[in-house]
C-alpha cells in the first residue's frame, strides 16, 4: 500500500524498461535470500528491538536509541528503497520486495490469470496503463486486471491456466 501511495505522488515517474529492468528485477531474489538468512540463519535478529510502549514518538525514538547497527542499516535501506518510489513508481514492488520474489514462480502455475489472445496488436496501452509497467502473463504481472479495460482489441481476459485445461 505504501509503495502504491508513493507511486501516486511520484514527481518524475521514471520508467525503467529493457535490460536494466531485467537486471534490477533479479535484485529482489537476493533480498529474498538475505531475508531468509536473517530469519533462519541469524535466528530472527528482530528480538533485540525493544517493544514500543507509550507515546508513538517517544517509543520510536527509544527503538532507534537501543537498536543494533544491523537493524539501523536494514531500516535505512528499506526507507531508501521506499523513497525511490517517489522517482520510480512501485520501485519496492518491482525490484526489492522479497515476497514478490517468493510468489513470482507460483504465478506460472496459478489456476487463473489474465492473458492476451492472438488478436493483440502490441499497441502497448496495457503496459503503459499498468502501475507495474508489465503486460498480462509477463514478469511482475499480479493479475490485477487493470489492463483489461484499456485494451482496444479486447484481447485481454481472465482465463484458466493452460496447465489445467483438459486435453
Amino acid at each position: 500500500m505504501l509503495s502504491e501511495l508513493l507511486g501516486r505522488f511520484a514527481c518524475l515517474k521514471v520508467r525503467i524498461k529493457g535490460a536494466l529492468e531485467k537486471r534490477l528485477s533479479y535484485f529482489r531474489y537476493g533480498v529474498l535470500v538475505l531475508s531468509m538468512y536473517m530469519l533462519w540463519g541469524m535466528n530472527n535478529p528482530r528480538w533485540a528491538v525493544p517493544i514500543r510502549t507509550g507515546e508513538f514518538i517517544k517509543s520510536t525514538a527509544l527503538t532507534f536509541e537501543h537498536a543494533s547497527g544491523l537493524w539501523l542499516t536494514r531500516t535505512a535501506l528499506v526507507v531508501a528503497f521506499l523513497a525511490l518510489g517517489l522517482l520510480i513508481p512501485h520501485f519496492w514492488c518491482r525490484f526489492v520486495c522479497p515476497t514478490g520474489a517468493l510468489l513470482e514462480p507460483f504465478r506460472k502455475i496459478a489456476f487463473f490469470g489474465y492473458s492476451m489472445d492472438e488478436s493483440c496488436t502490441n499497441c502497448g496501452k496495457c503496459d503503459r496503463h499498468c502501475d507495474l509497467e508489465t503486460r498480462p502473463a509477463e514478469h511482475n504481472c499480479t493479475n490485477c486486471g487493470s489492463c483489461k479495460s484499456v485494451c482496444p482489441e479486447e484481447s485481454i481476459d481472465l482465463r484458466k491456466n493452460s496447465l489445467f485445461l483438459k486435453k
